[in-house]
């Protein structure tokens, strides 16, 4: 199922704001969202892709992205935004495939902000090729 918001006049993203077993697809690009709640998208558990470019996002907040049962194909994508900073927190239990972050307004990361990704990514790597084997 796909959800698709695009080119509206969405500003905020409250916490835990979607919750659909369906869900594969929701895009939210276009929108001048500003502020994305704690575990936003967290009900989305085969959610494969996240579509939020061109947004007035400064910020990735404390567990904005965080998700206990992400889905190993999700993608996110987050360019063409004004993101400057992301919270060490922001990306917490997510497993993504692909994390796009180009064209935004990073300078300098806190330390760990990818830590927890970085880890999700290698065991999402392992559970791949695991399931190649044999």
């Amino acid at each position: 199922m796909i959800l698709n918001l695009a080119k509206n006049r969405l500003t905020d993203i409250p916490p835990r704001a979607f919750s659909s077993w369906r869900l594969e697809k929701l895009v939210l690009s276009f929108n001048p969202i500003t502020s994305v709640g704690h575990f936003a998208f967290d009900a989305l558990p085969n959610l494969e892709s996240l579509h939020m470019t061109n947004t007035h996002l400064t910020t990735l907040g404390p567990y904005s992205l965080a998700m206990q049962n992400s889905n190993p194909k999700l993608r996110l994508m987050l360019s063409n935004s004004s993101i400057s900073h992301i919270h060490a927190t922001a990306f917490e239990g997510v497993r993504p495939s692909y994390v796009f972050l180009k064209h935004n307004n990073l300078t300098s990361l806190p330390q760990g902000a990818f830590l927890t990704l970085a880890r999700n990514v290698q065991r999402n790597a392992w559970r791949r090729s695991d399931s190649k084997i044999g």
